[in-house]
């Protein structure tokens, strides 16, 4: 028996962001039945390691999100907490993926992407600033 708690599953919701996190976050919580159920049921998809990586990562990021949403939105939040919510919030966000979570390096370092974008029309005035 997997020793997890006994929680159903979460569903996104398209017009609430952080359901998506909620989402991820009992999906982690029930790994293992999961597993177990895929395995017992012989349904047709099971997620691999590398996914299941992926998506503890994306859950850590959106997590620092829902963090920075619920402080930022209490009524008592001063001026000085959001500033330092948002840099707490690009300071987390500027560490590299870890090795294993499905993403590698950043888009800056793609040759191909950082092409596509300086070709693009669209982004020529935000390039000519940086």
């Amino acid at each position: 028996m997997a020793q997890v708690p006994q929680h159903c599953l979460i569903q996104d919701e398209p017009t609430r962001w952080n359901s998506t996190y909620y989402m991820f976050n009992r999906l982690l919580e029930q790994k293992r039945a999961i597993q177990l159920a895929v395995g017992k049921l012989k349904l047709p998809a099971e997620l691999t390691s590398a996914q299941w990586n992926l998506l503890e990562y994306v859950t850590d990021i959106l997590k620092i999100f829902e963090t920075v949403m619920l402080q930022g939105s209490k009524e008592s939040v001063t001026v000085s907490e959001v500033t330092t919510l948002v840099h707490v919030m690009e300071s987390e966000l500027s560490k590299p993926a870890p090795i294993g979570s499905g993403l590698q390096g950043s888009l800056e370092d793609n040759p191909i992407l950082s092409l596509v974008t300086l070709l693009d029309p669209r982004f020529k005035a935000l390039l000519c600033k940086i």
